[in-house]
């Protein structure tokens, strides 16, 4: 698809590392439950960073992280985990993304040839670090084309690492800032891609909560789509619904103009709020803006609120095509009740209204 635009069982579980203490590093510059990590710096001096110590700094990389991979392990991963690969020998080569809960990293793996990404999340901050947690608890779960691989973690007394599958292709976000919008047969190829992820971490009763461009992954053609960053998301009881106190923390993070109006409204909900978020992105694929972006955060819960906003296709698209209206009222209904209720009710509606 081209867019077009117009040794396991004494590994220590995750919950007791991330409340673990580790003390300063010894003279060692590989990993150990003592030095985790060793983080050359430009002068070879101790890191900032509590529980790291430097290396001498080298003329052939830039941040170079050494990896000894079974102690890696053993701190890093839960008894659960299941990895197919993660990194040994890393090279930082450039920041890729930075955020409200850290920076985000392309790297390399000098021993396997392998390029990966590193999302780095300073934990002094509680919150963050409930964040990082639910994110690797998430991940470390799920296998599927149309999510982004998890390869592991790092963590340390401040700092969590979270290895991930690298993306050549950036997010969707930044290539509708440097190409426009897209497309309805991109629009179509995309979403689909989405809605297969969903379908996927439905039929696990995880709620993503996020999406949005953004967080939606391309490689270098184009021509796969990924969900990435499940900080936000949350598990649910089977056949239940999610009270809004009980994924308050989960939800910090999330922006107004992708969110259901039942978790704006303080009410509880399920796997169809990431319903009304892929409406939201569609919306967003064709315009470049999510609706009513002109309002701020604020205004959009008062006014979803107060029910003074209309997501009628016609008023948010009037250029869209008669289909695309069609699809967008199944997923865009105020009452949670009325719309479609899953990524499988969506794959579904897509192959209805857009045969192939």
């Amino acid at each position: 698809m081209v867019i077009q635009h117009a040794e396991q069982k004494y590994l220590p579980k995750l919950d007791d590392l991330l409340h673990s203490e580790f003390e300063e590093a010894d003279n060692s510059n590989f990993l150990s439950p003592r030095n985790p990590m060793a983080i050359p710096s430009n002068n070879g001096r101790r890191s900032s960073l509590n529980g790291f110590r430097s290396t001498p700094p080298s003329s052939n990389f830039h941040d170079l992280y050494i990896f000894d991979q079974p102690r890696i392990v053993k701190m890093a991963l839960d008894t659960q985990s299941n990895i197919e690969w993660m990194p040994e020998y890393m090279e930082k080569l450039e920041e890729i993304g930075r955020g409200s809960f850290g920076t985000v990293h392309k790297c390399h793996d000098t021993k396997h040839k392998r390029f990966f990404v590193s999302k780095e999340i300073n934990t002094r901050n509680f919150m963050h670090k409930d964040v990082a947690k639910n994110e690797i608890d998430i991940l470390k779960d799920l296998n599927h084309p149309h999510i982004v691989s998890y390869h592991g973690a790092a963590i340390n007394q401040d700092l969590i690492v979270i290895f991930l599958e690298y993306m050549s292709g950036s997010s969707l976000l930044q290539n509708l800032k440097q190409r426009g919008p897209l497309t309805e047969e991109s629009v179509v190829k995309c979403s689909i891609q989405v809605a297969q992820g969903l379908e996927y971490i439905h039929s696990k009763d995880i709620v993503h909560i996020d999406i949005k461009c953004e967080n939606l992954l391309l490689d270098f053609n184009h021509d796969n789509v990924k969900i990435c960053d499940f900080g936000c998301a949350i598990r649910k009881v089977s056949n239940g619904r999610i009270a809004y106190f009980d994924a308050f923390d989960a939800r910090i993070g999330v922006s107004a103009h992708w969110t259901a109006p039942e978790i704006l409204t303080f009410e509880e909900f399920d796997q169809s709020a990431d319903i009304w978020s892929a409406g939201c992105t569609i919306v967003e694929m064709l315009t470049c803006k999510p609706p009513y972006s002109r309002l701020s955060e604020d205004d959009v819960r008062a006014s979803v609120e107060g029910r003074t906003l209309s997501y009628d296709p016609n008023d948010l698209i009037p250029s869209a095509s008669d289909s695309m209206k069609m699809l967008l009222t199944e997923l865009l209904q105020i009452e949670r009740d009325k719309r479609l209720q899953s990524g499988s009710e969506v794959v579904q509606k897509f192959r209805d209204i857009f045969p192939q």
